[in-house]
């Protein structure tokens, strides 16, 4: 610390004027505020070095200003990203980001704008201020601190020697750093390039990457790389003997990345390598992985199912009944049937209600005993009110018995429809093993189609993990505010608008499993919308087991919707010793010839149609009736055919695969097979007729309360008759003897006069 403000003192106090030493403060402030990168940052070096100013000075400023930059970066973050977004400056900015010079400052780095902006704001200011106090420091107080001796010995007087306005030595200085980093790019960037790719590709592929020779030529903007291996513990996965890029270097002043070609030639799969270019792992994997992985292996393997028939037990389990689900349904529908008419029984016709009405009856014809001409009277009316009421109930009887006919009538209904599905499962598990309507076992078609599913199964992995890059053009992202010390980048629209990835043409040659292929691609870009073209693609392969064998089409995200068509087709192709479970495919010539469209990679529509000759099919087993006679057809069948269809999704595929196999093995099937089919029919039927009348019954014993329910309204409408009719005979009774009072009445007064 001492030891720094005495150096400090002696800069103050050294032979250069004011302005030398507070230009060296100023520019110390201005490199250590911004960061260490961009166009400014090399002229800000050479202005310290050709200009004659205290170097010391300038590092203990840049230093101290380092420190105080970092405290303050979020700030500075915030003042660039509010300008680089700021309306009135988008015209500016864009020109400037259309400079492939002032490209080179990286101005549109949130971070180097701000403090870039700060610093030269404070520089010219901080320049004026240091100079007068350095001024006035020698004018006032050096020439007094230089009376004390002990001071003079230190080292702090004021020298009277000016030192020259420029460095000359600084421009030579200047050209040595330069020339250095030349050098070293020229010597050393191939190896650290080569370096870079082999540790990083092999810690990310866990696999070893190795490369014989990189060579990077910066005049011509191209990448030569030799004999590269990527290598697991046993042989080369992949194995190239050249790889040649040309790069477009203007584009990445512009930080685009546009690769005019790349040409692979000699690409080999699972070649022998020496054994120190195997990867060795960290770690070796344990044994639960280890069978993991061989069963994942083991998945992939094409195997054709056996054509045995599976057990009726399990194919309604697998399947299930569609029955049985009504079945429930109908089953609570009785329920709650029962549960509404027996609430409605014992709230409006309980034996209570009814019994007090017959009480109230008696009551009725106990005072019909009496004379009472004026008691006749109450009577009449007390009858006609019950009389009322014994209507009303017997209205509402009549309402509900209604009611309950319908609701009785749909369960009936219910019973027939469930009856037929009984019949409508076991037709839907009958078709699963019966003869198409060309009389031909839809075998081969079955497992062939489910194959593709479980292949498009795989590629819709493949897919979710690349959706993100199959985008027609990359969408605008806010990016969230970045860590102490990062900046976020802020793009501008290009005056000439051009794609920021672009491989113009990819050439890639090689064999595999000793076929020899080409691939050839074009327009591989980042937006073919801006670009006008599509990405196309030719895959052309010749060998002992395929010839011709032929891909062609394109990727086009032109339109709104991205379009994906190809055309394949395959001259000769060969088989031997296929297994295809119950028999085997000995051998076989092939060709084949289809076309595949895909709507935004998810919707499909292909065809193709695949043509066997020269086939030799053999039996596994032919220790059965059934696999004889089967036999002697199958060794007379030297072609078939496969008729292929898919539509659909990818997650929801539709494959349709047809297959006149099916239909020359059909004539054995139908003899021998059909008969073994038909009794598995039978017992089929048998196990579904079971479980519906098991379900039948349930629903019966469940009907058996309804008809309860309805004994009982009509023993409730009955006895409400019978009540009725006694009201009735009442009423008449008391008209009679209402009508002989009267009489007798007139008589006794008659007899008075």
């Amino acid at each position: 610390m001492v030891k720094t403000f005495m150096k400090f003192f002696k800069a103050l106090n050294s032979s250069q004027t004011p302005w030398q030493m507070s230009l060296a403060l100023s520019l110390g402030m201005a490199m250590g505020l911004t960061p260490y990168s961009g166009l400014q940052t090399i002229i800000l070096i050479f202005i310290v070095l050709v200009v004659n100013i205290h170097i010391g000075l300038f590092l203990i400023s840049s230093a101290f200003f380092a420190g105080i930059g970092y405290m303050f970066d979020p700030y500075f973050e915030q003042l660039g990203y509010s300008l680089l977004n700021m309306q009135a400056l988008d015209g500016v900015f864009t020109a400037a980001y259309n400079s492939a010079l002032l490209r080179l400052t990286y101005f549109n780095n949130t971070i180097v704008l701000g403090s870039n902006i700060i610093a030269f704001i404070f520089v010219l200011p901080m320049f004026f201020v240091l100079n007068r106090v350095v001024y006035i420091y020698r004018d006032k107080i050096a020439s007094k601190l230089q009376q004390y001796t002990i001071l003079r010995k230190l080292g702090i007087s004021v020298s009277d020697k000016k030192d020259k306005f420029f460095r000359v030595s600084g421009i030579g200085l200047f050209l040595i750093l330069g020339g250095v980093v030349v050098v070293f790019n020229i010597l050393f960037f191939d190896a650290l390039l080569k370096y870079a790719i082999e540790e990083n590709f092999t810690k990310t592929l866990k696999k070893k990457v190795t490369i014989e020779n990189l060579d990077v030529s910066f005049t011509e903007g191209k990448i030569n790389i030799d004999n590269l291996h990527v290598a697991d513990d046993k042989k080369a996965v992949v194995s190239t003997k050249n790889i040649n890029v040309d790069i477009d270097l203007n584009q990445l002043l512009f930080k685009r990345y546009h690769i005019e070609s790349i040409n692979v030639s000699g690409m080999a799969f699972n070649k022998e390598v020496k054994p120190e270019l195997l990867y060795i792992a960290p770690q070796e994997a344990s044994p639960e992985s280890a069978q993991q992985i061989k069963e994942k292996k083991s998945e992939d393997v094409f195997k054709i199912p056996s054509l045995s028939l599976e057990d009726p037990k399990a194919l309604i389990a697998r399947m299930g009944l569609s029955s049985l689900g009504s079945f429930d349904a109908t089953k609570e529908k009785i329920s709650a049937i029962n549960t509404k008419y027996k609430n409605i029984i014992e709230n409006d016709f309980s034996k209570d209600e009814l019994t007090k009405i017959s009480s109230e009856i008696k009551d009725i014809q106990e005072r019909l005993k009496s004379k009472d001409i004026s008691s006749m009277l109450q009577l009449k009316e007390d009858v006609s009110a019950l009389n009322k009421k014994i209507k009303d109930k017997k209205e509402l009887l009549n309402k509900t018995k209604k009611e309950f006919s319908q609701d009785k009538n749909s369960i009936q209904q219910d019973y027939k429809d469930l009856t037929k599905g009984a019949a409508k499962d076991y037709n839907n598990l009958k078709s699963q093993y019966t003869f198409d309507s060309e009389g031909g076992v839809n075998i081969v078609g079955v497992l062939f189609g489910d194959k593709l599913k479980t292949y498009l199964g795989s590629f819709l992995k493949y897919y979710e993990i690349a959706k993100p890059y199959l985008k027609s053009g990359p969408k605008k992202i806010e990016q969230p505010i970045p860590p102490r010390g990062e900046g976020r980048w802020v793009a501008f629209k290009y005056t000439i608008p051009t794609v920021d990835f672009l491989i113009k043409s990819t050439n890639i040659s090689g064999e595999l499993q000793k076929q020899d292929f080409k691939l050839a691609v074009k327009d591989i870009s980042s937006n073919q919308k801006l670009l006008k073209a599509p990405m196309t693609f030719l895959f052309s392969s010749d060998g002992d087991e395929l010839k011709g064998l032929v891909a062609k089409g394109e990727d086009n995200h032109l339109k709104e919707h991205v379009k994906t068509t190809s055309s394949f087709s395959l001259v000769q192709g060969v088989l031997e010793n296929t297994d295809m479970s119950f028999m085997n495919l000995e051998k076989a010539k092939y060709s084949f010839k289809g076309e595949l469209n895909a709507d935004d990679y998810i919707n499909l529509n292909a065809q193709t149609k695949i043509l066997f000759s020269n086939v030799s099919l053999s039996l596994k087993q032919t220790d059965s009736k059934l696999m004889k006679s089967l036999a002697a057809v199958v060794s007379k069948i030297d072609n078939f055919d496969l008729d292929v269809k898919l539509n659909g999704s990818v997650e929801n595929p539709e494959v349709s695969v047809k297959s006149n196999l099916d239909k020359k093995l059909s004539s054995v099937f139908s003899s021998v097979f059909e008969n073994e089919v038909k009794k598995y029919q039978s017992e089929l039927k048998d196990l579904i007729d079971t479980q519906v009348k098991s379900k039948l019954n349930e629903l019966k014993i469940g009907q058996d309360g309804l008809g309860d329910i309805d004994k009982l309204l009509n023993t409730q409408g009955l006895g409400l008759e019978n009540m009725l009719s006694g009201t009735n005979k009442i009423e008449d009774t008391i008209k009679n003897k209402a009508g002989d009072g009267l009489k007798d009445k007139a008589k006794n007064l008659f007899k008075g006069f």
